[in-house]
């Protein structure tokens, strides 16, 4: 890996060989940056300057929490990560119906599918 061969060079020139990275943690830094790539891409697509994101929000959260849904072989620290953005998501992201509507008006997201029956009749 790269990255690592870097920052153990850097480590070395200033003479904290103790602190070189591991395989191990070359392994636990690439499984951190598979968890969050899609936070970075869901927060790029609705950070958008020239096109409009509204209808984006409710899918990005329901993406988000998928996710953040505890996954097969995942080692104690993702499942954990896992399951602490989950709850910050449900915490901290506030959907409102206008987030729905605008995901309804969206023609290839007009079916809602990510809503529960009775929240898209809610919608509809």
């Amino acid at each position: 890996m790269l990255i690592s061969s870097q920052v153990n060079q850097i480590l070395t020139d200033h003479k904290r060989e103790d602190l070189h990275l591991t395989e191990d943690d070359q392994d636990r830094i690439l499984k951190l940056i598979s968890f969050l790539m899609p936070f970075k891409e869901e927060s790029e697509k609705l950070e958008a300057d020239t096109k409009p994101t509204l209808q984006f929000v409710l899918l990005a959260f329901h993406r988000l929490l998928r996710h953040c849904d505890p996954k097969e072989g995942d080692c104690n620290v993702i499942a954990k990560l896992r399951s602490r953005a989950r709850s910050l998501l449900q915490e901290k992201i506030e959907l409102h119906d206008m987030h729905k509507i605008a995901c309804f008006l969206w023609p290839r997201y007009r079916r809602l599918k990510m809503l529960s029956a009775n929240e898209r009749e809610k919608v509809t």
